[in-house]
């Protein structure tokens, strides 16, 4: 994978933006970082068991400013007011460069069933093949989290897997929509 400046702007969606995430995002992170309801069917949510503290919260921010070129981590927003609605990570490419894990939280549980995730995988995936040739995403899904589920089978992803805690689902770059 090869930097791409098309990474450092917005991704436009019908209702949602793609951005890079700013220090104005602490506080949103703050209120979802310590709610189990958000954080108890994530993917690590081990690391959600202690609190968060505000040191921990300003680090993780902190690092997803910098440029990483093994990681990608992008704030979902509203396309017209930029608010943060969650955020969404790219990770663990493998050598080639052809192939990342992906992985979302929606912030807000009022915000869940509202069709922001599938909105937020279909542009990035779609953006990461065109400007990244990434041909294949892989999704790493708690047999719990329903509404994760939902998104990966709304989304083309498909069960590729079952692990006693998770489910794996992959999408090609041919099963894009």
């Amino acid at each position: 994978m090869q930097k791409n400046k098309n990474m450092h702007c917005n991704i436009m969606g019908d209702t949602i933006q793609l951005r890079q995430f700013d220090m104005n995002d602490f506080n949103c992170i703050r209120l979802w970082v310590n709610d189990k309801a958000v954080t108890k069917d994530l993917m690590d949510s081990d690391i959600f068991e202690h609190y968060h503290t505000e040191e921990e919260t300003l680090g993780f921010l902190k690092s997803s400013l910098e440029i990483d070129l093994n990681r990608i981590r992008l704030v979902i927003a509203g396309r017209e007011d930029n608010s943060y609605l969650g955020q969404l990570e790219l990770f663990a490419f493998n050598e080639n460069r052809t192939e990342c894990e992906v992985d979302i939280v929606i912030a807000n549980p009022n915000n869940w069933s509202l069709g922001i995730g599938s909105e937020a995988i279909s542009l990035i995936c779609n953006h990461m093949v065109e400007y990244y040739g990434i041909k294949r995403f892989r999704a790493r899904i708690k047999h719990s989290n329903n509404r994760a589920l939902k998104v990966a089978e709304k989304t083309g992803f498909k069960l590729r897997g079952v692990f006693e805690n998770y489910s794996l689902f992959l999408k090609a770059e041919n099963e894009l929509g």
